[in-house]
């Protein structure tokens, strides 16, 4: 349901257009998909600036303004922002953003506005994608970094429990209405809406989500190994985050990994890594301003490779929009042959290989076949 609160005011605005304007008020005509992909930016810009807002709090105005181009244009975050604007990754990013900053200001300041304003929006993130609830992590471990600090965070939330308590009470009050919407049109108060689809937790696709052809994330988002590199560079350099950044984005890995479809079907890279990039700009951060204090034959050329991979994902995000890079079924040769060019060769199509979808759901080894 969080994301129809998200698109509400966006769906409201374009039904009373096309009511006036002639439209078909069906919900699927012009106006109402025009409204959707304003809708995704107009999130987009929010989470930006919150972004920005979180970084200025430990970084100079040259490293945030880089991060933030390299987090739009730098990742698949860019194809999901435009093409397929209307999709829940923009709006759990944006989303990420304002917590993550908010849960700066929580710390400083442990105001009944920051705690209702960090419910409400891990409430939405709940909403939006139930398994994005373990951003509430962010939050939790936040300055934490030695065991020492375990018992005084426990006795810190003990001291401020009436601010605790407004946050649970914002995040419970936000899944209420998809309770009732299940219980009146399932008769139960829980449905899982997936059917006979599974996560498979023993058996996490770690090499193939982040290094396969067909969706890798190193290869078709591949200045996130460098925000890698960050966030681990972070336990000394920028340590409130270390603890919370890599707890979270390990449970997180693990979590997409694990889903029976790791590719995510049709899509262009690890769509499902999206909503994470607010915790991963903070470590490209991290990184960027390490590169920065280096010598200058080691600054330019990794500033120069970072740029150059960058305008590599945007060639591949106009290649994929013109077929270039299949949805589902991209192989290391497929991917070789067409590199480099704006419509497919015929050969291509010979060398792509499509997933068995049938075995994948039954957590069976999975077996190829070809495209054509």
């Amino acid at each position: 349901m969080g994301m129809s609160f998200m698109y509400l005011p966006f769906f409201y605005g374009a039904h009373w257009y096309a009511y006036w304007f002639g439209y078909d008020t069906g919900g699927y005509s012009l106006p109402y998909q025009v409204a959707l992909l304003f809708s995704a930016l107009f999130y987009f810009i929010i989470g930006l600036n919150f972004l920005r807002k979180a970084l200025e709090k430990f970084f100079d105005t040259f490293i945030v303004a880089l991060v933030i181009m390299l987090t739009v244009f730098g990742t698949n975050l860019f194809y999901y922002a435009t093409i397929a604007g209307a999709m829940s990754h923009v709006y759990s990013f944006s989303l990420l953003c304002v917590f993550i900053y908010y849960t700066i200001m929580w710390y400083e300041r442990q105001s009944i506005k920051n705690s209702l304003l960090l419910g409400l929006v891990l409430g939405l993130i709940t909403i939006i994608r139930p398994n994005n609830i373990i951003m509430g992590l962010i939050f939790v471990l936040y300055g934490i970094t030695s065991f020492k600090d375990i018992a005084l965070r426990f006795r810190f939330f003990l001291k401020n429990y009436s601010k605790i308590l407004i946050m649970i009470v914002c995040i419970v009050a936000l899944c209420v209405p998809q309770f009732i919407y299940w219980k009146v049109v399932t008769g139960g108060w829980f449905y899982y809406s997936y059917l006979d689809e599974h996560f498979y937790f023993s058996r996490p696709q770690f090499i193939n989500g982040l290094f396969s052809f067909r969706k890798g994330w190193f290869v078709y988002t591949p200045i996130m190994m460098f925000a890698l590199v960050g966030l681990l560079l972070s336990y000394k350099r920028l340590k409130p985050f270390f603890t919370a950044a890599i707890i979270f984005i390990l449970i997180d890995l693990w979590i997409a990994f694990a889903w029976w479809c790791w590719w995510y079907g049709g899509s262009f890279g690890q769509r499902s890594l999206i909503d994470i990039y607010g915790v991963m700009a903070i470590g490209l951060a991290v990184f960027l301003a390490y590169i920065w204090k280096q010598k200058l034959w080691i600054k330019y050329p990794v500033v120069l490779l970072v740029l150059m991979l960058t305008f590599l994902n945007v060639f591949n995000t106009i290649q994929y929009k013109y077929g270039c890079l299949h949805y589902d079924s991209m192989t290391k040769e497929a991917y070789y042959e067409n590199f480099g060019h704006m419509e497919p060769y015929r050969k291509y199509w010979d060398l792509l290989q499509c997933p068995d979808y049938e075995n994948a759901k039954k957590g069976l080894p999975e077996t190829t076949k070809n495209k054509r």
